[in-house]
């Protein structure tokens, strides 16, 4: 098992069920009331409260109705669940604004975020895999290309930025 794992697996865990609402728990099929079947594993995240970190598991409620089970065509209703920020991540919205805060403001390079966050024994890698992606999504273009061109090559990146794109824009395609 990978060092990162264990750690993780020593935090705190807060489990948040995704029941469904009593007006859908009637079967689609025959119109009955279902019956609670259980709950299943969908995702996990590591959310961030400042000197609190928590594992947040959040589970999905799963019905089945008895009526059609005794027909033998089971109808089974799942419960739904919050969309994560990225898929297959452990990152909370919360988590990566920490990251994003003090990349941006903070102006902490990611592998010193990395050695931080080892001493509060919480992620082992991958910072700097939270920040494209989100930034990426839910920063504009144009946002996004400046905040790329300066993380990737620096200040000297950013002076070329400035002046061949913003500036002199005419060798640009036409879109």
């Amino acid at each position: 098992m990978r060092p990162c794992r264990s750690v993780r697996g020593a935090l705190p865990v807060v489990e948040v069920p995704c029941d469904i609402p009593e007006e859908e728990r009637i079967c689609p099929d025959c119109d009955s009331k279902m019956e609670h079947l259980g709950y299943k594993f969908v995702r996990e995240e590591l959310r961030i409260t400042p000197a609190r970190v928590v594992r947040v598991r959040y589970m999905q409620e799963t019905l089945v109705c008895p009526v059609c089970r005794e027909e033998d065509e089971t109808t089974i209703l799942e419960g739904k669940t919050p969309t994560p920020l990225l898929a297959h991540s452990p990152a909370s919205p919360d988590m990566v604004a920490a990251v994003m805060y003090q990349k941006s403001f903070l102006h902490l390079p990611f592998y010193r975020q990395s050695k931080d966050w080892l001493e509060i024994s919480l992620v082992c890698n991958g910072l700097n895999n939270l920040w494209m992606p989100i930034a990426a999504v839910y920063v504009p273009p144009a946002a996004y290309n400046i905040l790329f061109t300066f993380i990737t090559g620096g200040v000297s990146m950013m002076i070329f930025f400035f002046v061949f794109k913003i500036i002199f824009p005419e060798g640009e395609a036409k879109k």
